[in-house]
């Protein structure tokens, strides 16, 4: 467990094995509760950002499925792979385009297309020149 949550050496393991298998037991026990604590936040933790990840890949093609449930290798439970799912997350949060960005027929596009792009320039310029309208009244 200890190599899955990315450690190789724990402190408060005690490295003698003198005493009888209770004693030894008693000093392990809470260093292992620890351990099992631990590995059960990190789990919740990367089950946690995997969820948004497929709710965001969902959203930006399309197919979102309620209903995919992501699984978590009990191997690898490091931060380091912790931290690569958040990146994950991050990188498309920023790739998700907002919502107002939708088409006139409702339909929300998920690429910013040079269509979109003309569509904003001319909101942009409509509302100019009602600023400039209004600014001469």
């Amino acid at each position: 467990m200890g190599q899955a949550l990315g450690g190789k050496n724990f402190a408060g393991i005690p490295c003698n094995t003198s005493g009888t298998i209770k004693e030894q037991l008693a000093a392990i026990a809470p260093v292992l509760e620890q351990l099992w604590q631990l590995k059960e936040q990190r789990i919740k933790d990367i089950l946690d950002v995997q969820s948004q990840i497929l709710k965001l890949r969902g959203e930006i093609t399309g197919c979102l499925n309620l209903n995919d449930v992501p699984a978590v290798d009990e191997s690898d439970l490091t931060l380091k792979k912790l931290e690569e799912y958040q990146s994950e997350l991050q990188e498309l949060q920023k790739e998700k385009v907002h919502s107002d960005l939708n088409d006139s027929t409702g339909a929300q596009s998920k690429i910013i297309s040079d269509d979109t792009l003309a569509r904003l320039a001319n909101r942009v310029l409509m509302l100019k020149e009602d600023k400039k309208q209004r600014l001469h009244k």
